[in-house]
């Protein structure tokens, strides 16, 4: 398996995390607003680091439970990390978009939350392309207050939903049926961020 990832400007910091373990490839694609630090002294980078460490570790330590669970116990378990040093309830705090991959038993199973894109070869037709359709209505209340503190806001596309506990549920998530592996049967294909 191979995953690369590149910071979205050059010059800036990478925000995004990549990595996998035995049966599942995960994708943290850091999001941020500039001028927005004094609410978070870790940073989005940071943020992302943490956020996909510990969804890899709960991935590997418990195989039976849903994806959308154990992403919503690796956002409080980082959230509790910088509660008591961070705004972590402001929106503008940094927050991450998510794509996940699983296989357990010959079956693949997925969660996409945010702006992050999956897309699986199928081996008995097109490609599944699995996106979650609500980042761009769920960005949409918060437009005004990202413009007023980033006037530049409204030409990126770094913004996703803030990644809260109770937001995991409605992630794009499923089984996609046959998969077409290249490799082995233990290895899920990678995701990529633009940044």
């Amino acid at each position: 398996m191979t995953m690369t990832t590149t910071a979205a400007r050059a010059g800036h910091t990478n925000e995004d995390f990549t990595g996998a373990v035995p049966t599942a490839a995960v994708l943290v694609d850091g999001a941020g607003v500039p001028g927005t630090e004094s609410m978070c002294r870790h940073g989005v980078a940071w943020y992302a680091g943490r956020l996909g460490t510990s969804l890899l570790s709960r991935l590997s330590l418990a195989p039976d439970h849903g994806l959308s669970t154990l992403l919503a116990e690796a956002v409080e378990r980082v959230t509790d990390e910088h509660r008591d040093t961070c705004d972590v309830a402001d929106p503008l705090s940094p927050s991450a978009a998510v794509a996940v991959l699983r296989l357990c038993d010959s079956v693949v199973e997925y969660l996409v939350l945010g702006d992050a894109v999956l897309v699986l070869e199928r081996a008995d037709g097109a490609p599944l392309v699995v996106s979650d359709p609500r980042e761009v209505v769920i960005s949409e209340p918060y437009r005004c207050a990202l413009e007023a503190v980033a006037p530049t806001a409204r030409n990126t596309t770094d913004f996703s939903e803030t990644c809260a506990p109770t937001g995991t549920s409605r992630a794009a998530s499923g089984w996609p049926g046959t998969i077409r592996e290249r490799r082995t049967r233990r290895s899920p294909e990678a995701v990529r961020s633009s940044g």
